[in-house]
């Protein structure tokens, strides 16, 4: 509830005022501005009514178009002076004249509240905008930086073969000494091989090199997989629907995220075998990788989640559910609103599964929800498998 500070030299005017704000707005009667200044966090989302011979103390503490400030409406006994007084701030305070009917009142404290939702919309447009060109940003360096990885990767996992090549070649090597020694009539040479090798723990020393070499491989093909799966989410791509492989980039986003999803949740996937769509690749892989994203945050302590497809005929079918906390009835009917979150301060933009939605209509697809609080979240994508305008660009 917006908060309204009434701060009026006419006690009995005061009165009449908060009582009749008082049923939809948060009233509080001001004896001193100093007490509102302090409390800055108070001041957003509020209105602050006072008479015109208080002018002077409330531009002094709260001026006009003071950021985060409140919206100020000055009653006044005549219709000159204000603006005058008003001179050396940025915008004028909106004024009610004596005589007034409380609902006059009434209706420029709704004008003015109005008009501070609108600017606390934009001020958090701006910022989420600023957020976006910084991931923006952010997205072009991850790209160049997993295009510059992948240089070393390449030469490092060269370097990885050509061990592991000449590791065969050594031990062939020492079979064919033990061959030779075992020939040997008088065995003397083998049992000084067979000494040679207790020694010297050639066995357990090839096994073991053996083993870190191929786990060494299987590192680098990881990483390699890694900076791939990075570079064609990182990149922008062509506004072109292609066929590609709805499994694929599944498995794809999932990679991505294994990073997160480790330490909350199993994934698993139930694949029908769809088969490649058109879709535009960078912009579906946005959608998954927002909708894993959401699958990790739902879950509180360590859970599932399911990655699934369908195949529908004409369309398929795409879930991601997870055994999360699950969502309100509430919480369901605002969720693909812009700017909607549930997450606190600096964890949610309130915009992914916006651009989720918009990113799917553009696709010709359509999302639904099921969610049962407690219980968990299933998103639900249905999309065609051909798109009319492939040919096409999306601008």
């Amino acid at each position: 509830m917006t908060n309204v500070y009434v701060y009026v030299s006419d006690s009995a005017l005061s009165s009449d005022i908060s009582n009749e704000l008082s049923a939809n707005y948060s009233v509080e009667t001001v004896q001193s501005l100093s007490d509102i200044d302090k409390a800055s966090e108070a001041l957003r989302q509020s209105i602050l009514i006072f008479s015109f011979e208080y002018l002077r103390d409330v531009v002094s503490c709260c001026p006009v178009g003071k950021a985060g400030g409140p919206a100020l409406l000055c009653i006044q006994e005549v219709s000159d002076s204000l603006d005058e007084r008003l001179d050396d701030y940025d915008s004028s305070v909106a004024s009610i004249f004596k005589p007034f009917s409380i609902n006059q009142l009434i209706g420029q404290v709704e004008n003015l509240f109005e008009v501070n939702q609108a600017k606390g919309q934009v001020e958090s447009l701006e910022s989420q905008l600023i957020q976006s060109e910084k991931m923006a940003a952010l997205g072009q360096l991850a790209a160049g930086v997993a295009h510059e990885i992948n240089n070393p990767v390449g030469f490092v996992s060269s370097n990885l073969n050509t061990g592991q090549r000449y590791l065969g070649k050594l031990t062939d090597a020492l079979e064919s000494l033990k061959d030779a020694c075992e020939a040997e009539v008088t065995g003397a040479a083998l049992l000084l091989h067979a000494t040679w090798q207790a020694e010297h723990q050639v066995p357990e020393i090839i096994e073991a090199l053996q083993d870190l070499g191929e786990e060494n491989s299987d590192g680098m093909n990881r990483i390699r997989d890694i900076v791939k799966d990075l570079k064609e989410y990182a990149h922008a791509g062509s506004n072109k629907f292609e066929r590609v492989s709805i499994e694929q980039l599944l498995k794809s986003a999932v990679n991505l995220l294994k990073n997160e999803i480790k330490y909350k949740a199993d994934v698993e996937f139930e694949f029908g075998d769809v088969g490649p769509i058109d879709c535009i690749s960078s912009q579906l892989s946005q959608v998954f990788v927002n909708l894993i994203v959401n699958a990790c945050h739902a879950i509180e302590d360590f859970g599932k989640i399911t990655v699934g497809t369908e195949d529908l005929g004409e369309t398929i079918s795409i879930s991601i559910a997870d055994t999360g906390s699950g969502m309100s009835e509430e919480v369901q009917r605002k969720v693909f609103e812009p700017f909607f979150t549930t997450k606190p301060i600096g964890k949610g933009t309130g915009i992914g599964l916006a651009i989720t939605h918009s990113i799917l209509e553009r696709h010709h697809g359509q999302i639904r929800l099921q969610s049962t609080l407690g219980e968990g979240t299933c998103f639900t994508i249905t999309l065609p498998k051909e798109q009319e305008d492939t040919d096409e660009d999306e601008d």
